[in-house]
């Protein structure tokens, strides 16, 4: 239930303003961009022809009617900082001005004490709510992201074989930098093509990708193992075949610091079945602990189930 505002704090208020701003103009402005409504509530009152005190009764009287008690918080918060009183020297009576003005506001302060939880339990409302719409938004990103790659992939099916493998670099791209990997697209050093290259928990992984028609043999992960071999300690490979591998090859890659991930690991996890990062983090875990270089996804699956 919302905090009701005294009778006396909102007389209070309506002094303050009153006495706070010595020309009318930037009174207005002070209340228009205040409040949220304040441009609505000031175009129902005719205040270039009445008092400032006048103009701040109605207003404020407004904003009880219509129960704007978040308004009326923020206006009594706001206020009881003030300390710019530069507008009253202007005044017949600069230095009385200036002294009412302030007293005004020292007992605002004294309101604003019994409302500051209120405004700091607002504002962690506030920026809940915001956090949530901000979840929800990248959420959303990451999920229609994700659809979007998954469509691409399997309209992929359908180029010609050397605009396909092209395609399937790009997809993997993308899907690196979807889950923030920093990723590399494919590069050329000296005698080597290496098709991308991403970091994840300080572990540096290069790519070799193959979308061919054969399972891949041993004779691609044997060169794939001699571009790792070139590298520092602390590089993984990752060989993606869409077509998946032979048995001689998952038993050549059992021998060196490679994981093996093939279509079916790739769809799960474009349908979002599994998460990528823990897909990757599950096969080099299981490689490490087992020596076996292709746990598949479905099997990652079935263990969480």
């Amino acid at each position: 239930m919302q905090k009701r505002i005294s009778a006396n704090a909102i007389i209070l208020l309506k002094d303050a303003l009153s006495t706070s701003f010595w020309y009318k103009n930037s009174l207005i402005d002070y209340l228009r961009f205040s409040v949220s409504n304040g441009d609505i509530i000031l175009s129902r009152i005719n205040w270039k022809d009445i008092h400032k005190r006048e103009t701040v009764s109605i207003f404020i009287d407004y904003l009880v009617k219509n129960n704007c008690n978040d308004d009326l918080i923020y206006l009594i918060c706001d206020l009881s900082s003030k300390n710019d009183f530069t507008e009253l020297k202007k005044a017949a009576d600069p230095e009385s001005a200036i002294k009412i003005a302030k007293e005004k506001i020292n007992q605002l302060k004294e309101i604003y004490k019994l409302h500051h939880d209120v405004v700091i339990e607002k504002k962690k409302k506030e920026e809940a709510k915001q956090k949530y719409l901000e979840e929800i938004q990248s959420k959303k990103y990451f999920n229609d992201k994700l659809e979007e790659l998954k469509q691409i992939f399997f309209s992929s099916y359908s180029l010609a074989p050397i605009p396909r493998g092209y395609k399937f670099e790009e997809i993997l791209r993308d899907l690196n930098e979807l889950f923030d990997l920093d990723p590399r697209a494919s590069y050329k050093i000296t005698g080597e093509q290496i098709d991308g290259a991403f970091s994840l928990d300080n572990t540096e992984y290069i790519i070799e990708a193959k979308w061919h028609t054969p399972l891949i043999g041993h004779i691609p992960i044997g060169t794939f193992i001699d571009k790792i071999n070139t590298k520092l300690e602390n590089t993984l490979g990752l060989f993606i075949s869409h077509s998946s591998f032979t048995e001689t090859a998952i038993t050549k890659a059992n021998q060196k610091n490679i994981i093996l991930m093939d279509g079916e690991d790739l769809v799960s996890v474009l349908e979002n079945k599994i998460d990528y990062l823990e897909l990757l983090r599950k096969k080099k875990k299981h490689a490490a602990q087992t020596g076996n270089s292709f746990y598949k996804a479905k099997d990652i699956i079935k263990q969480s189930l």
